[in-house]
């Protein structure tokens, strides 16, 4: 049954086809040429005349098929170890294996078992001639190398392309990651190193931190200018005319409100004494008042230092803020003796008998040094005055007196109102004569028990400390161009009030001669 199979069937009747080794040789290689007219007939019209074919066919020499196998498998073999070991000419060759196995379907290549021609014509009269299988090998070989390697300069042909490439082999092209679809890099370790992974993060943190530690010192850089240009800004605008710290006197605090002003910056237009006297006229309460008689009060220490003339219009008991908004004998007649109602009784002089009227609602309530005071005032020619001096104490703020208005700088109830509306009233009728307004010293605040207490944590009222007082009162002094002396800050401090004060609130006499002497310094301090 065996033999009767393979009668049938011979196996040396197969076609001339080479045993490819999928091993070495890759898939995809195999369908590289151009397809030939042969691959376009139908596969069922190829298997029913192949078949008919080999059942017709008679062989000459009936060899055995076994052996025949046996030699095409060592034959086989050998060129399969032959190509392990030069891959380049076992690729060149397998394209010529390729052209042959295209042609081995219409000839077989056996020619010792090959039909005889009376057989083929009767067998297949439609075959061709052998001249023409001839031609027709010659142009599918030209075809073939026309479509499979046009000529181009640029494009060499298969030969030479594997001969120049000598790293390729075709082991390399089967191992696809796409067997392994757990290992996308085809075996291959492609991770970083682990220390240079982290070498390479601890640059990139560096790097951010670095960058962060810029922007940093930048924006502190930015601060920085912005607080200098602003404490500038301030100086220059709360300090008026700049001074020589080295020339500075008597000054005792770190935060002194000095603001020295010219009689020019006021402005004034006299620039020399027409009598060659200095003549100063002192407005105020107590500094100036108390021993008013006395060569130790202040106004005569200043006038026995400066040799100049003096008048003391001073009132004891008296505030700045005023209490009415009018002048009447009949609602405050006490404010008379406040500053802004006694500059218009020596600049505009119609309202003596008002004053008159006053002096007799008083009584024995009158000040005792309150007539005296206003005579004076009317007796001073103030064409011929240099100097006008104003200091009030701390007795506004013990009081709990009005401090300020944000309505209206002028308004004679407040504390800086009535100055600068006395100062106003000054300038515009004796605007040659320089104004000079010292701050009150340092006074201790008094509570319910009766015990002294600091003036810069105690408030009487719904007012402020003393501190604000002052400062409030340099703020106007500055609006008006008229010199401020800081006596809170730079005289009688609260660090050494009690070497200066008698109580909580008046001067001793070295107190007084250390305001005295700051207010000399400032007199002075243009006719350098």
């Amino acid at each position: 049954m065996a033999k009767k199979n393979s009668e049938k069937f011979p196996l040396h009747s197969l076609p001339d086809v080479d045993f490819i080794d999928l091993d070495t040789e890759p898939m995809d290689r195999l369908y590289d040429s151009p397809p030939s007219e042969q691959d376009n007939i139908p596969e069922d019209e190829i298997f029913e005349e192949q078949s008919q074919t080999f059942e017709e066919e008679t062989w000459e020499d009936e060899t055995d098929p076994y052996e025949e196998a046996e030699e095409i498998t060592s034959d086989h073999d050998s060129r399969n170890t032959f190509d392990a070991q030069a891959p380049e000419q076992s690729t060149h060759r397998f394209f010529k294996r390729k052209k042959n196995r295209k042609d081995s379907v219409e000839e077989p290549s056996f020619e010792e078992n090959e039909p005889e021609e009376n057989e083929l014509e009767e067998s297949d009269p439609q075959e061709p001639s052998p001249k023409e299988n001839d031609f027709q090998e010659e142009s599918f070989q030209e075809t073939f190398q026309e479509e499979s390697f046009p000529e181009d300069s640029n494009t060499p042909d298969a030969s030479e392309k594997f001969e120049e490439d000598d790293s390729w082999n075709p082991q390399d092209e089967t191992d696809s990651s796409e067997d392994d679809p757990q290992d996308p890099w085809g075996g291959e370790d492609w991770s970083l190193d682990p220390d240079l992974e982290e070498e390479e993060q601890q640059e990139e943190s560096s790097g951010v931190k670095a960058a962060l530690f810029r922007n940093k010192w930048h924006i502190l850089f930015a601060a920085a200018v912005i607080a200098i240009i602003c404490l500038v800004g301030y100086r220059i605008l709360n300090y008026g005319v700049l001074k020589n710290l080295d020339d500075y006197d008597g000054s005792t605090g770190d935060e002194v409100f000095d603001a020295p002003f010219s009689l020019e910056a006021a402005g004034g237009t006299r620039t020399e004494d027409p009598d060659g006297v200095t003549t100063i006229v002192f407005f105020g309460n107590a500094p100036f008042a108390d021993d008013r008689d006395s060569a130790d009060s202040l106004a005569n220490l200043i006038g026995a230092s400066t040799k100049a003339t003096i008048y003391n219009v001073s009132v004891s008991g008296s505030y700045l803020a005023a209490d009415g908004a009018t002048l009447s004998s009949s609602i405050a007649p006490l404010d008379a003796f406040n500053f802004y109602w006694l500059t218009t009784a020596f600049c505009l002089r119609n309202n003596d008998y008002i004053y008159q009227d006053i002096f007799q609602t008083l009584g024995d309530n009158l000040p005792p040094d309150g007539m005296e005071a206003y005579n004076t005032l009317l007796s001073i020619d103030f064409s011929t005055v240099d100097v006008i001096a104003i200091m009030y104490d701390g007795a506004d703020y013990l009081a709990g007196h009005n401090m300020y208005s944000d309505d209206n700088d002028t308004d004679i109830q407040q504390f800086t109102g009535n100055l600068e509306a006395g100062i106003e009233l000054i300038k515009q009728t004796y605007p040659d004569i320089r104004i000079i307004v010292m701050s009150p010293t340092y006074a201790y605040a008094v509570d319910e028990d009766g015990n002294y207490v600091s003036s810069d944590q105690y408030r009487y009222g719904n007012q402020d400390v003393l501190s604000t007082y002052v400062i409030k009162e340099y703020e106007s002094c500055y609006r008006q161009y008229v010199t401020f002396i800081d006596n809170l800050y730079g005289t009688v401090t609260e660090d050494n009030a009690s070497d200066y004060l008698t109580d909580n609130i008046h001067l001793n006499l070295e107190g007084r001669k250390k305001v005295a002497e700051r207010f000399i310094y400032y007199l002075n301090y243009y006719n350098k």
